[in-house]
């Protein structure tokens, strides 16, 4: 009940301060920048954490506090800052910074000279040596990973334990393809890496070209834009909503089969003993 009832506060919390920051917060960068700094909110210490809790030992519920307070704090007040900056740079060319310190600020009268990419990576960098920190003073003993993942000694009884991901280097493990993928699934799998590889690629080989060839005129990235931003997505769109309503369908029906089935531990509430 406890459990449900912080849910529910959690959801209300995340409304108000939906609505509160929309309706204070005034847009100063482009949008996508814009994005990315606000995502920081949640996402400059999210990422630490799920790594941190999955994959090492020592990480521990003190340090992945520190690190998603730190993220919000920071972010939303980053924020702030480029929302103010125009009120907030008399007072700053007042403090006692150093003299190239000062005249870099003095070119940015109008506009933080850092945009939100920038920002929400430093958050994400302070967030992971904090998280590290903080797990290293706060951790008394290694937890015990096989008991949270069932693994080993703790396997659960009459589930089938998997036989773990392939040994040494292969593509596949890049590509995250386990043993019990299926044929479908690895398809996926390289179709996804193999979709993400190409537009990494082109984005690497637009730079050099800007670099070392000719730059761009700005039409010529708003074409661009729209043939991959708008045309290409809105064709994946598509193609995808079809699959996912085919697919959903098909896996509900299977999951309400399943739990028809199912005989519920009333005292299983997720927790981890």
């Amino acid at each position: 009940e406890s459990h449900v009832r912080l849910l529910k506060l959690s959801v209300c919390g995340v409304a108000v301060f939906a609505c509160a920051f929309s309706v204070i917060f005034k847009p100063v960068d482009y949008l996508m920048m814009l994005m990315k700094l606000i995502g920081a909110i949640y996402l400059g210490g999210v990422g630490v954490v799920v790594w941190g809790g999955l994959y090492w030992k020592r990480g521990t519920w003190q340090a992945a506090w520190a690190a998603m307070g730190t993220g919000a704090f920071l972010a939303i007040t980053l924020n702030l800052i480029q929302m103010l900056w125009t009120n907030l740079h008399p007072a700053m060319m007042t403090l006692p910074l150093p003299a190239g310190v000062l005249r870099f600020l003095g070119e940015h009268a109008d506009k933080s000279p850092v945009n939100g990419f920038q920002l929400s990576f430093a958050i994400a960098v302070i967030c992971a040596i904090l998280y590290i920190v903080v797990s290293l003073l706060t951790s008394r003993e290694p937890f015990n990973m096989d008991a949270m993942l069932h693994r080993g000694k703790y396997r659960v009884e009459n589930e089938p334990e998997g036989s773990g991901a392939p040994k040494g280097f292969s593509v596949s493990r890049i590509v995250g393809i386990e043993p019990g993928y299926t044929r479908g699934d690895k398809f996926l799998a390289w179709a996804t890496f193999g979709w993400s590889l190409f537009w990494q690629c082109v984005s690497v080989g637009l730079i050099l070209w800007a670099c070392f060839v000719a730059r761009p005129s700005g039409e010529w990235w708003f074409r661009y834009s729209m043939v991959v931003y708008v045309y290409i997505n809105l064709a994946v769109a598509v193609v995808t909503t079809v699959w996912f309503i085919w697919g959903v369908s098909r896996d509900l029906r299977q999951l309400f089969a399943d739990l028809s089935k199912e005989k519920p531990d009333a005292s299983d509430d997720g927790t981890v003993r």
